[in-house]
């Protein structure tokens, strides 16, 4: 298992025109222009995992208005972002600012509750090198419930994690799938 760490460096960011730009150029009668667009989307697609990850650092800025922000992106995201939901359910719950309490609540809504579906994009999840990803897959996994039973293996494993955060995320996990078994 990785050491704790800060969050991961941004990567370099990306020569992309302004989406408006890029969605212009998508419909553009000239095909090599056309072609460039379809590679710079290709591009944003492939950067979504990173882009998961920079959001569930930003929802812990110390700044309303970049936590509400993140939310607002996470929810854009869709089912990509379903790990964050348990993050997105604390927040919504407990932060103690109305607007990111608001944002947090319409991507809790935009994304579902994770189901079974979810689990093997969980576990690779689980397994990343960014801890705070870790703990949140963790945490969506005991959303999941008794559904989740086969993770219980991989959440087992890291009861012993050198970071406290996973190690409490997994018991906590565990408790919602196992119940009183746990």
């Amino acid at each position: 298992t990785p050491p704790p760490s800060s969050a991961p460096p941004l990567p370099p960011a990306p020569n992309f025109p302004a989406i408006g730009d890029l969605r212009a150029a998508l419909t553009s009668p000239d095909a090599a222009q056309r072609a460039k667009a379809v590679a710079a989307v290709g591009e944003l697609a492939g950067s979504l995992d990173t882009t998961r990850v920079d959001l569930l650092v930003a929802l812990q800025d110390p700044e309303a208005n970049v936590r509400a922000a993140a939310a607002e992106a996470l929810a854009e995201l869709g089912p990509r972002a379903r790990v964050t939901y348990a993050v997105l359910l604390h927040l919504e719950k407990t932060d103690p600012s109305e607007n990111v309490r608001n944002q947090a609540k319409r991507a809790v809504k935009t994304l579902n509750a994770p189901n079974r579906t979810d689990l093997s994009e969980f576990l690779v999840a689980l397994n990343d090198t960014n801890p705070g990803l870790r703990s949140a897959a963790a945490l969506a996994l005991g959303q999941i419930g008794p559904d989740a039973r086969d993770a219980v293996p991989a959440l087992d494993k890291h009861l012993g994690d050198i970071d406290a955060g996973l190690r409490v995320s997994a018991a906590e996990a565990l408790w919602e799938i196992l119940g009183e078994q746990a």
